[in-house]
């Protein structure tokens, strides 16, 4: 084997991780042309239920009107109040600095009677619409998209769209859901969780005791996405059997290892022997940090749990969880702490081939 085939270089220069110019750009051509994941059905299910969400320069909420799940861009007509402050909640699309009151059109239709200069006609209210976004469904899970044109979600997640609709009905039982401020660029983020080569070095006690053989996996890449899987060892096999038991769970019988999904951009989904789903989104904050947020949601119990068992897998499984993320966390600090001073492009080794796909798909975007 010649030394060309043993590695390649990079797609993405260390510049684009260090470039606030770069980050404008990837907010424009990237965020907010994709479709972006922003919720659950389940947080969305009564009217009047509510979400919001950053995708790319834009803050933007999502709105059950009697069953029918809107979305606008979260600032009031009038004088530009933020419309909802908190992650999620319930009540009336109404900006709590005056009172005005959207509906499912993104029209104010309840102005207060005092504000005689606002007593508008029709047409002026239309005026006044909200600006709308894009919403649809891949079965429980909720996207949104800030440009108006562009391909539907499910032609978006292309071989993946069943799949994760699959994985959409099968994990309803959630049990975390954390953010935490990354200290490296968004991309650095996603190259860690797709790239499996630094498991036995930075995770030796955590993940690579899970997946003893991390560099040799499976997988594939389709579209602007890809799928890989990892051997488990059959210590944790025998230990998640005992879970899958003990709880019930109806667990995914064709996801029989550690299964992972990565959907272009910053989307992330874990599965571990087909009985937790980790979904994890990376966003932005600056050209040095985003902010990952992750979501541990168990297969669907088919039977009573014992509070006890179900809290001792859930404490471990959290803290698992935790110890893997501060251990990327800090080794990813050290790259993004590298990449101000280096000269060239990185190495990406034969066992780093979804890395490069996804720098591939990135820099047709960015082109």
């Amino acid at each position: 084997m010649t030394e060309s085939t043993l590695y390649t270089l990079a797609r993405i220069p260390p510049t684009f991780y260090r470039s606030a110019d770069i980050l404008t750009e990837e907010q424009s051509r990237i965020f907010e042309r994709n479709w972006q994941f922003v919720g659950f059905t389940d947080e969305l299910e009564n009217p009047n239920d509510f979400v919001t969400a950053t995708i790319g320069r834009q803050n933007i909420v999502i709105q059950n009107f009697d069953g029918r799940l809107r979305g606008f861009h979260n600032v009031c007509s009038h004088r530009h109040a933020r419309l909802r402050a908190a992650a999620c909640g319930n009540g009336l699309l109404r900006c709590s600095y005056h009172g005005w009151t959207y509906n499912e059109a993104g029209v104010p239709v309840g102005i207060p009677a005092n504000a005689e200069a606002f007593q508008i006609d029709r047409n002026a209210r239309e005026a006044l619409a909200l600006k709308p976004i894009a919403v649809e469904r891949c079965g429980r899970f909720v996207f949104a998209r800030i440009a108006a044109d562009g391909e539907s979600l499910n032609a978006a997640l292309g071989a993946y769209a069943d799949a994760v609709a699959e994985l959409s009905e099968t994990f309803t039982d959630s049990i975390a859901d954390c953010s935490i401020v990354w200290t490296a660029n968004w991309k650095l983020a996603v190259e860690s969780a797709i790239e499996v080569y630094h498991a036995g070095l930075v995770h030796p006690t955590t993940f690579a005791k899970v997946t003893p053989n991390a560099p040799v996996f499976q997988g594939e890449c389709l579209g602007e996405h890809s799928y890989g899987r990892l051997a488990m060892s059959g210590d944790n096999i025998a230990w998640w059997e005992r879970v899958v038991r003990r709880l019930k769970l109806q667990r995914l019988e064709r996801y029989r290892a550690y299964d992972h999904y990565q959907l272009f951009p910053n989307l992330l989904i874990a599965l571990s022997y087909g009985s937790l789903m980790c979904l994890q989104t990376y966003q932005p904050i600056d050209a040095g940090r985003c902010l990952l947020r992750y979501r541990l949601r168990f297969a669907r119990s088919t039977g009573e749990q014992n509070p006890a068992v179900r809290k001792a897998v859930v404490d471990a499984l959290t803290e698992f969880n935790s110890a893997v993320v501060a251990e990327d966390i800090a080794v990813t600090t050290r790259v993004q702490e590298g990449v101000a001073d280096a000269a060239g492009p990185a190495l990406l080794g034969a066992n780093e081939r979804r890395l490069a796909h996804f720098q591939d798909r990135y820099m047709a975007r960015m082109i």
